[in-house]
């Protein structure tokens, strides 16, 4: 990198990463982080795929809206238990 020291308390880097739609997801119709931001009805129910911040954060926005949500980890198969956001 370059010669430039920043210094802050706090430093966020946005690399705009895409997101990844695992196998089990791509025949079936699914939102992404930007999809669910065009939504006009609130769901009633969602499966929270990953976790990483921008889905933690979106979960609990939804969340706070009373949506049910699943959890789902590519490692281990779909829970039927509710995230505790």
């Amino acid at each position: 990198m370059g010669e430039k020291e920043y210094r802050a308390g706090k430093i966020y880097i946005n690399v705009g990463g895409r997101p990844r739609i695992p196998d089990d997801f791509k025949e079936v119709e699914h939102l992404t982080n930007d999809s669910i931001l065009e939504l006009e009805e609130i769901p009633e129910h969602l499966i929270i795929v990953g976790g990483d911040m921008l889905v933690l954060n979106l979960a609990r926005c939804f969340a706070g809206l009373a949506v049910e949500l699943l959890s789902w980890k590519e490692e281990s198969s779909c829970s039927k238990k509710r995230m505790k956001i």
